[in-house]
C-alpha cells in the first residue's frame, strides 16, 4: 500500500455520504445537490447506476447481509430504501424533520435515524417499512452508531454537546453524557457502558 490516490470517479453534485456493500463490489455515494445516489462498481471504478432519491440525501448505510440500504433525505423528511442486490429504489418512508444519520442493528431488522429537527431518533422496522418508535435524545442529533453487541445506540447531539446512550431493547435513552469543551476524562470513562466494548 502506497497511500496514493489510485482513481478519481466523477459522481453527482456535492457528494457527502458514502457506504460500501460488505457482500458485493458496490459502493454507494449520496449526492447532496443532485438528489441521487451513485452506484460505483469498485472492480472497474465506474458509476454503473444513478438512483433518484429524496431531497438533499446525506448519509447512507447498508445492512450487514448486503441486501438493503437506507439513504437519509435531509430536506425531505424521508429516507429512501434501496435494494442493494438489484441496485434499485424500493420505497420512500416518511420519518420526520431533518433526518441525517442512519445505522442498522446487527440483525438488520431495524434502522435508527437521527432527526436533527425533532431532537429524536426514528426507529424503522425494516420488514414493515415504517417507523415504529420515536426516541427522545439531545438537541440536534446528527450521527448514530450501534454497539458491537447490539445493546446500545450511541447518538451525538450537535447543539447540546452531548452523547445519548439508548437501550435498543427498550428503545429508551438510559444516559446522557456531556462531551463539550468542559468534558472531564473520568466522566467519559465512567459513562461508557462496558457492554458497548
Amino acid at each position: 500500500r502506497t497511500g496514493r490516490i489510485t482513481a478519481e470517479i466523477p459522481v453527482g453534485n456535492n457528494p457527502v455520504g458514502v457506504a460500501v456493500n460488505p457482500r458485493t463490489p458496490y459502493v454507494y455515494v449520496a449526492n447532496n445537490y443532485s438528489n441521487s445516489v451513485s452506484v460505483i462498481d469498485s472492480r472497474t471504478n465506474t458509476v454503473v447506476r444513478e438512483l433518484p432519491v429524496g431531497s438533499v440525501p446525506t448519509e447512507i448505510a447498508i445492512t450487514l447481509d448486503g441486501t438493503r440500504g437506507i439513504v437519509t433525505n435531509q430536506s425531505g423528511g424521508t429516507v429512501t430504501l434501496l435494494d442493494t442486490v438489484a441496485n434499485t429504489v424500493l420505497d420512500t418512508i416518511l420519518v420526520g424533520a431533518t433526518p441525517v444519520g442512519v445505522a442498522f442493528t446487527s440483525d438488520s431488522k431495524f434502522a435508527w435515524i437521527t432527526l436533527a429537527g425533532e431532537n429524536e431518533i426514528a426507529v424503522i422496522d425494516m420488514a414493515a417499512r415504517k417507523v415504529v418508535r420515536h426516541v427522545g435524545v439531545g438537541l440536534g442529533p446528527v450521527r448514530v452508531a450501534i454497539s458491537h453487541d447490539g445493546k446500545y445506540a450511541l447518538v451525538s447531539n450537535f447543539f447540546s454537546n452531548t452523547l445519548s446512550i439508548v437501550d435498543t431493547a427498550s428503545m429508551k435513552t438510559v444516559e446522557t453524557v456531556d462531551v463539550g469543551l468542559n468534558l472531564l476524562p473520568e466522566r467519559t470513562a465512567s459513562a461508557t457502558p462496558a457492554e458497548a466494548d
